[in-house]
């Protein structure tokens, strides 16, 4: 029996990529009330933080209560004791933080802002740690826990919105 390569298709899980903008380096225009801000964009000079993680270094969260409120949590583990990097985020969160995730599938999304919220509900740093390790065999470990809570999931990004 032959298998055709559309029935061995595999999805894959998991986050390609992070990078972190300053909530101020987003600016929103054209608000319309049925669909909120209808563009998006950065600032010349914003600078982003791309967080480089290990596989299964990153993970996002999405929950959505009772109420209709939505969490996000963006979690991160990098290798390495990497007090500068906390610093660097502990700095981008004072403000707020507007995250843009790449899955392994191809797919990004911004978590920070939403057509419908702008730039009024950002991501926040949660928790951080930096972990040396007990074991000489293991590795030092910075981690990062970065949340926010609006109304609406991550909205789906493309290059030429932000």
């Amino acid at each position: 029996m032959e298998g055709s390569s559309a029935s061995c298709s595999r999805n894959f899980g998991g986050l390609r990529s992070v990078v972190l903008y300053k909530v101020d380096d987003v600016s929103f225009g054209g608000y319309r009330s049925s669909a909120g801000f209808t563009n998006c964009s950065l600032a010349p000079e914003a600078t982003p933080l791309e967080v480089y993680f290990a596989d299964g270094g990153a993970r996002y969260l999405e929950r959505i209560d009772s109420e209709g409120g939505v969490e996000h949590h963006l979690e991160m583990v990098v290798s390495g004791l990497r007090t500068e990097l906390l610093g660097q985020v502990r700095a981008l969160s004072r403000q707020g933080v507007v995250a843009v995730l790449t899955l392994t599938s191809g797919r990004s999304f911004v978590v920070g802002c939403s057509p419908r919220g702008g730039a009024d509900y950002p991501l926040r740093l949660l928790e951080a740690e930096g972990d040396s390790a007990t074991k000489r065999s293991d590795n030092p470990t910075v981690r990062m826990l970065l949340g926010s809570k609006d109304g609406w999931s991550a909205t789906p990004f493309s290059p030429l919105e932000l």
